[in-house]
């Protein structure tokens, strides 16, 4: 892109000149008359207090949105109610426990043989844990080394409600019910688990790091510390407020149960990238 930039861009640009342009034909600026951006340029030098009162108190009237935020990691919920699908789930939860739509599992391993009266009395426990609604029956490897209990869930598996016991009580029930084995939670709502907590530890970092790194490469184009701090203070505000806008449309004005859990690292990536770039240049 660097190289493009400095070479590519620059011959198309000498070979084609104003055609490039098309339809449109680019003039030359007439100081008389001043352009959109001249005249708004104008506008805010003119009363700077008054502006950036008036645009921190927009701001901060729609990051209150973000009160009412949550996310959600239930793709199916995300659909539209005559979706094929949303109306197979539908079907399927009037007629069974929530969690036929996806199994979860527990897998018991051990070098040696499994002892059947403690797979057994695991297999009841968890029957009577939060969260569980039916236990199915418990299948052995043929070397009696491994075993499989699977198990519905009285939630939606792929809710917050699902994941919060997985994560809870379920996870808890199941800790050292089998001397000398290891056990474990298998199935998409323990996926989910385990992607909510790596998600939740890295966006921590990713937005700690991703704003030293913007505050150093702003101090070194700036040559000013002061100025890079009111520009961080700036795109944070910029990206609370953007969220508190999709909160506001998607949560409390079409009533989604909660935004895509990929939503609030991908709107600070952008917000980040463009902000930071359009605060530059200014």
């Amino acid at each position: 892109m660097l190289l493009a930039a400095l070479t590519l861009v620059p011959a198309v640009l000498s070979l084609f000149g104003a055609t490039l342009f098309w339809p449109t034909t680019p003039k030359p600026h007439d100081p008389a008359h001043r352009t959109r951006s001249e005249r708004m340029g104008a506008a805010v030098a003119k009363r700077p207090g008054l502006v950036l009162l008036s645009s921190v108190v927009v701001l901060v009237v729609l990051a209150t949105g973000v009160l009412n935020l949550k996310v959600t990691y239930n793709q199916l919920a995300e659909l539209p109610q005559n979706n094929p699908s949303t109306q197979a789930y539908n079907t399927i939860s009037s007629a069974f426990p929530a969690g036929f739509l996806g199994p979860s599992q527990v897998f018991v391993t051990s070098a040696t043989p499994l002892d059947p009266m403690a797979v057994d009395a695991l297999s009841a426990k968890l029957a009577h844990t939060q969260g569980v609604a039916q236990v199915l029956p418990v299948q052995y490897a043929s070397d009696n080394h491994s075993a499989l209990i699977e198990f519905l869930l009285s939630s939606d598996p792929y809710s917050n409600q699902a994941i919060a016991d997985m994560a809870g009580p379920i996870r808890a029930a199941i800790v050292d019910t089998v001397p000398g084995a290891t056990v474990v939670t298998g199935g998409p709502t323990a996926t989910l688990t385990d992607v909510k907590a790596a998600l939740q530890h890295d966006t921590r970092n990713i937005l700690l790091l991703a704003l030293f790194v913007v505050a150093v490469m702003l101090a070194i184009l700036l040559r000013a510390l002061a100025g890079a701090a009111y520009l961080l203070i700036g795109i944070l505000l910029t990206y609370v407020a953007t969220l508190g806008v999709v909160a506001y449309i998607f949560i409390s004005g079409f009533g989604f149960d909660g935004l895509d859990f990929s939503i609030p690292i991908i709107v600070y990536i952008f917000v980040i990238a463009v902000g930071t770039d359009y605060n530059i240049l200014m």
